[in-house]
Formats: C-alpha cells, sequence, structure tokens
C-alpha cells in the first residue's frame, strides 16, 4: 500500500506529544513572546502555536496561517485548529519548519 505523505491523517500520525513538550519548551526556556503580528490571534489560535511560528517565521506568519500548506493540500492552518486530528498534523508540521 502507497503512503500519502500529504493528509492529515499521515501528519497526525508523526506527532508525537512528548517530542511536542519538549519543542515547545525550548521557546518557553527562552522567553520567546507573541509578535505583533500575531496579537490579533490570541484567543483564536493557541500560543502554542503563534510563539513557534512567530519565532521561526517572522512577520509573515500572520499570512501563513491563511495560506494553503503545501503539506496538506486543501488545508491552511487555521482550518487544521478546527479538530483535534488537524491540530496534531499542525504542530508535526510546525516541528519539520526551518528555524
Amino acid at each position: 500500500m502507497e503512503t500519502n505523505y500529504y493528509t492529515v491523517e499521515y501528519n497526525k500520525n508523526q506527532y508525537n506529544e512528548k517530542d511536542w513538550n519538549e519543542y515547545f519548551s525550548v521557546f518557553l526556556k527562552n522567553g520567546e513572546p507573541i509578535i505583533e503580528e500575531l496579537k490579533p490571534f490570541r484567543g483564536k489560535v493557541p500560543d502554542e502555536i503563534l510563539i513557534p511560528i512567530g519565532r521561526i517565521i517572522g512577520a509573515a506568519s500572520a499570512n501563513w496561517l491563511n495560506e494553503e500548506l503545501e503539506d496538506i493540500p486543501g488545508y491552511t492552518p487555521l482550518s487544521l485548529l478546527q479538530s483535534e486530528d488537524g491540530t496534531n498534523a499542525l504542530k508535526s508540521i510546525i516541528m519539520r519548519l526551518y528555524c
């Protein structure tokens, strides 16, 4: 059976809670803030998503939240946040972003 790497299911299965917690703890230890461009998303998007993408993507991260993902065509980061599986898939994608 061929694996489709461009699905929510595949990316969700790559997610590991322990790895995410360790990954996110680095941002917390460094005192990374939510950047200005992402402050309008507070309350709609968890801080644990806003902090890393702000640090990695920078000012363009506000646009990135609304753009279709190459990793999962047909989905944006904001649309993935509507379900637990989607959120886990998004976290998996974020951990693969280049720092």
